[in-house]
């Protein structure tokens, strides 16, 4: 009979390659778009033009129409409509170009998969991605010095994981979504019971393959961290999607992969000073931006 020492290290070594098996999956997907590599880049520079980054979108036809209908959507609220690429980065900003300009290409990635099983739709989990990224921003809008339009980035892409998961490991995913409902667990929960890592993990390394800003690999890592295991550097933009994603998940807009209620932790309660009946408020708060917000799900 073998020492339980001996019998450990075997079931460290199965889970380890288990692990580089699911990086390996990882790594073979397509890299990141070129056109969005390079207006990646131009909109973090400070020294860039508008009419730079309308150069390189415009290598895109795709992404080209993507943008001019989304600065137009009513979630922008613009006075009038845009016709070019360079009035939509006038009117609506470098950095809400850069998030539609990877919301785009993570779609394009994503699109051929629609509808995985009976529990998930792809549409649906978008639509909860699509509010975690407005609640975010309207959240961040609330707390000193953090930039709400990456916090609305890293809300829209914080459970990308689970569109991974959907490529590299697509039955094990639904068996994990299976889980979930059945018991009654997170979809987090499942996906340990099932895989051994949750969607965050498969995020992370996604965002590490497209080469992702440290801060938005971070949140995507850190978004089901404990707040004390969470690196202060991005702690308070961790804690404003994590805020977020309870109250998309309260008013139930869109499907996170399961059907748990979430509650405000105290953890966050504490960082942000939050008062008794925030959440009644906040919500209210969010109706009218949701409604405009439902127009981006169709439109990415």
């Amino acid at each position: 009979m073998p020492a339980s020492g001996s019998l450990d290290q075997r079931v460290d070594e199965s889970k380890g390659r288990q692990i580089e098996g699911y990086i390996r999956k990882v790594m073979d997907l397509p890299t990141i778009p070129s056109v969005l590599f390079k207006v990646w880049r131009l909109c973090e520079s400070a020294d860039s033009t508008p009419s730079e980054i309308e150069e390189v979108i415009s290598l895109d036809q795709a992404l080209t129409s993507k943008i001019i209908r989304v600065a137009n959507s009513a979630f922008y609220k613009r006075s009038s409509r845009v016709s070019n690429v360079k009035s939509a980065i006038v009117n609506i900003g470098f950095e809400a170009v850069k998030t539609i300009a990877i919301a785009a290409s993570v779609t394009t990635l994503f699109r051929k998969r629609k509808r995985i099983s009976k529990y998930f739709s792809l549409k649906d989990f978008w639509k909860h991605s699509i509010g975690v990224g407005v609640a975010s921003k309207i959240f961040a809008e609330k707390v000193e010095g953090v930039n709400p339009e990456n916090c609305f980035c890293a809300g829209i892409l914080h459970d990308i994981g689970k569109f991974v998961e959907n490529l590299v490991v697509p039955e094990d995913f639904v068996k994990a979504l299976s889980v979930s409902t059945r018991k009654g667990v997170t979809i987090s929960e499942a996906e340990v019971e099932v895989l051994g890592v949750d969607h965050a993990f498969f995020g992370e390394i996604f965002a590490e393959h497209w080469n992702f800003s440290d801060e938005l690999k971070r949140i995507i890592a850190d978004h089901h961290k404990n707040l004390d295991e969470i690196d202060e550097l991005y702690l308070v933009e961790t804690g404003v999607v994590r805020v977020a994603d309870t109250v998309i998940r309260d008013i139930q807009f869109g499907f996170p992969g399961d059907f748990k209620k979430a509650e405000l932790e105290e953890s966050l309660i504490e960082l942000f000073s939050i008062e008794e009946g925030f959440i009644s408020s906040f919500r209210e708060e969010l109706r009218d931006e949701l409604e405009s917000a439902v127009e981006l799900v169709n439109l990415f």
